[in-house]
């Protein structure tokens, strides 16, 4: 991602200058389980829920830490639908490109940012047989 100047003004900046690719964030290519499926539906000018699906947010968790987060990948077709993820015996594990993948806060309090994070794919992936 090209660096671009921020504006820094009276000690504030905006937040959508603090975004940063996932790769920054993780060192190595986490270990996430898929845990949840959901379609993102396109508003109208008149913020009318149309039936247009215009993206899908994926819950995963990170293997190392049980720590969960939400990725809104932009493709409008799922890697795996929710009723095959639901009916899965097993754990499906899933990737998104690190270094496409955007970190962006969009709230700051107490010390604490909440992020949204937006991948322009996923992919399912063998943990080529790590335990657990």
């Amino acid at each position: 991602m090209p660096k671009k100047r921020a504006i820094l003004k009276e000690n504030k900046i905006s937040t959508k200058d603090l975004a940063c690719r996932l790769a920054d964030i993780f060192g190595d290519t986490p270990k996430l389980a898929l845990t949840d499926i959901r379609p993102c539906f396109h508003y109208d000018e008149n913020r009318n829920r149309t039936d247009l699906v215009e993206a899908y947010n994926y819950t995963v968790t990170d293997m190392d830490t049980l720590g969960s987060f939400n990725v809104r990948v932009t493709s409008t077709t799922p890697v795996i639908t929710p009723e095959e993820l639901e009916e899965a015996e097993e754990r499906v594990f899933i990737e998104f490109p690190m270094n496409e993948t955007i970190v962006k806060p969009y709230r700051i309090e107490f010390g604490t940012a909440t992020v949204s994070i937006v991948a322009p794919y996923a992919q399912l992936v063998n943990p080529d047989n790590e335990e657990d």
